[in-house]
């Protein structure tokens, strides 16, 4: 009998790669329901995840490519093999790097980014990566405050892609590195067209952020966010560099002179992203503060009678900083749906907007429309809008969402030292999981940045083009 389980399960896994290779259809389907029926006692076989998950990205090439299927429509092939890639071996370069390319063709670049940096940790020539992470880049560098740097950057890395072509040929095949090629290609002619291909060679080398100018508590601050890549931008080359520390993701917004107002264009926008960065920081201002011990911290904390019930669950200011921290980064979430529902006008009433309910069709009420259809306002958006949904849908009813809702509307008991009863959490544990919550965030809102600067960038015509710098004092001299 076990021996008839290894065999399925290896006549499986064999029809998967025939199907991969000769790009059918119905031989995919055929293995993707024979594994369905016994998936319960699947092995722990990272090849067979392995084809699981190329398998599922080959059905959703085809119904995109050739069937003109539209991506929304493909969600769940996405969640299925971003699934079966998870799965698959973490420590395969090979593996990491085809989720790093699955998160990139769904749009969400800055975690496709962060799987290529995982890989190149492990093996610094595995060309795929170098190759993918320079595409990844080339992608977000509009959103940010170093563009040009981004785009050079970008070009190294394909430099050094290049000089492990065997690596990428290997992976990939001619047709990989013939793309890597043809993005480079690009860059060099943009840059020697604007008379700036010197700036190719640039070393984009930085020296470390300046500790000797920052107080005890900012130091702690900012290698805490620089040590959880909580920072909203791509870090040049290194993190703890001075570029590197900060936020700094601000799309380009175009408007014409004929339009009317282009500054209220421009306000309606802005003061929606301020209020979700100004949520995002401070909620990881809040999450920092939590981690930081200190006697007048503790000395405020004291000044509350908080009941000891001597089980090592802890209530005090700490354990308040985390849950605000872990509540206001939801907040967050929320506001990314209100500035959706203005870009799109997709007409919710503001005080209906959830980033779980902004996607779908709605009555006037602002009530999502049953069984829930995605608003065709939505689904026109292409991949760019694409990336925030899914990653909104992984969030929306996962471990995340319920200690959100019971942070909320009941409470959440924290230990220390002993691990409490089932349903309750270590402060460390917890810590890890708000960090993880802060971090979906900050992809998010670079999506919803990247999003309105792909659809502004469309906008722009053959007329003169005036640039109108934004104004980013933050009248703390009045404080």
């Amino acid at each position: 009998m076990l021996l008839d389980v290894k065999l399925r399960y290896t006549l499986i896994k064999n029809l998967l790669a025939v199907g991969q290779l000769y790009r059918s259809e119905a031989i995919i389907q055929c293995a993707l329901e024979a594994f369905d029926k016994v998936e319960a006692q699947a092995p722990n076989d990272t090849q067979l995840y392995y084809n699981l998950a190329t398998c599922y990205l080959e059905l959703y090439d085809m119904h995109t490519r050739n069937d003109g299927a539209n991506i929304f429509d493909c969600e769940d092939l996405i969640k299925q093999g971003i699934k079966y890639t998870e799965k698959a071996s973490p420590s395969d370069p090979r593996m990491l790097t085809n989720l790093g390319n699955l998160y990139d063709v769904v749009g969400r670049p800055v975690e496709a980014i962060n799987c290529y940096e995982r890989v190149l940790r492990r093996k610094e020539g595995f060309g795929m990566a170098l190759g993918n992470k320079a595409t990844a880049m080339k992608q977000l560098a509009p959103i940010t405050r170093y563009s040009t740097t981004y785009y050079v950057y970008a070009h190294q890395l394909y430099q050094s892609a290049f000089s492990h072509k065997q690596s990428i040929i290997d992976i990939g095949g001619t047709e990989a590195l013939e793309s890597f090629q043809g993005h480079d290609n690009a860059l060099v002619r943009r840059f020697t067209e604007s008379g700036n291909a010197e700036l190719l060679n640039k070393d984009l080398r930085h020296k470390r952020y300046d500790e000797e100018s920052l107080s005890e508590f900012v130091k702690f601050y900012t290698d805490f966010c620089i040590r959880n890549d909580l920072y909203l931008n791509l870090q040049i080359i290194d993190r703890a560099a001075q570029a590197s520390v900060g936020d700094a993701v601000i799309p380009q917004l175009v408007t014409h002179i004929e339009d009317g107002d282009e500054q209220q264009y421009i306000h309606d926008i802005i003061f929606r992203l301020n209020e979700i960065i100004e949520a995002y920081m401070t909620a990881r201002m809040q999450l920092v503060q939590s981690q930081y011990t200190t006697l007048n911290f503790s000395a405020i904390s004291q000044q509350t009678a908080l009941v000891n019930l001597l089980d090592y669950s802890v209530s005090n200011i700490y354990v308040g900083h985390l849950k605000s921290a872990y509540k206001e980064a939801f907040s967050a979430l929320d506001k990314i749906a209100i500035l959706v529902n203005h870009y799109l006008d997709l007409g919710f009433p503001e005080d209906q907007c959830s980033y779980r309910s902004i996607w779908y069709e709605h009555n006037a009420r602002g009530r999502v429309t049953q069984p829930p259809t995605i608003a065709n306002k939505v689904k026109t958006q292409g991949h760019r809008l694409l990336g925030l949904y899914l990653l909104c849908q992984e969030i929306g009813g996962s471990e995340y969402q319920a200690i959100r809702n019971a942070l909320t509307h009941r409470y959440v008991r924290v230990y220390r030292a002993v691990k409490g009863p089932e349903g309750t959490y270590l402060f460390e544990e917890l810590t890890r999981i708000a960090v993880d919550v802060l971090y979906k965030v900050k992809c998010a809102i670079m999506y919803i940045s990247l999003f309105i600067e792909s659809k502004e960038e469309t906008k722009g015509g053959s007329g003169l083009m005036a640039e109108m710098p934004l104004e980013t004092g933050q009248n703390l001299d009045i404080w």
